[in-house]
């Protein structure tokens, strides 16, 4: 990919993340969403990732996000019950795969677009269960521009996907239209 990973945009160094706005931030979270969404709801055979990450998040040369390494990916029928084969069958025995997992690896993904800090910096700095969401956790880069308060609700979202207990988090499909509302109210 062209932008190569949304780890490097993020965390190689500042003047690279300078280059994601909020604006483009949102964009890149809804179109991993969608994805995501799509893998989980969109067809017969459903799809968990089992290990999103911002590593495995490529950009293309609008950046436009690609979801890649599926070697922890399940599969499920229509009616939720795990195939009995995975792209890497210790994803089978170790409890990896599920779609709550999915869903707050994707909550860290978002927390780290709004932040810029890296996971191991997330959650030292703060227990991410208990975690209420507050402006000043946002990159400074990013506040002040007339989008507070969408980055406020792009910050309660990434919460809610990383709560401890797996049935409070939210669907992909309610992630993704959370993200849509998001996107909507941006301001170019």
């Amino acid at each position: 990919m062209p932008n190569g990973s949304l780890h490097e945009w993020l965390h190689s160094n500042e003047e690279k993340a300078k280059i994601l706005d909020f604006p483009l931030r949102v964009k890149i979270a809804l179109g991993i969403a969608k994805g995501l969404a799509w893998l989980h709801h969109g067809y017969e055979l459903h799809v968990t990732h089992g290990s999103i990450s911002t590593r495995c998040i490529l950009l293309d040369q609008n950046f436009e996000p690609k979801i890649s390494n599926f070697w922890e990916a399940k599969f499920w029928s229509k009616n939720d019950t795990a195939l009995s084969w995975s792209l890497f069958p210790v994803a089978e025995y170790s409890g990896l795969g599920s779609y709550k997992q999915d869903i707050y690896c994707f909550g860290v993904v978002l927390l780290e677009l709004v932040t810029g800090k890296e996971p191991h910096e997330l959650t030292s700095s703060r227990n991410l269960f208990d975690h209420s969401p507050c402006l000043l956790d946002a990159d400074r880069d990013l506040l002040g521009k007339g989008v507070d308060d969408l980055i406020l609700q792009f910050l309660e979202l990434a919460c809610t996907c990383v709560k401890f207990f797996p049935n409070e988090r939210p669907t992909m499909l309610e992630v993704y239209d959370t993200l849509r509302t998001v996107s909507q109210g941006r301001t170019d």
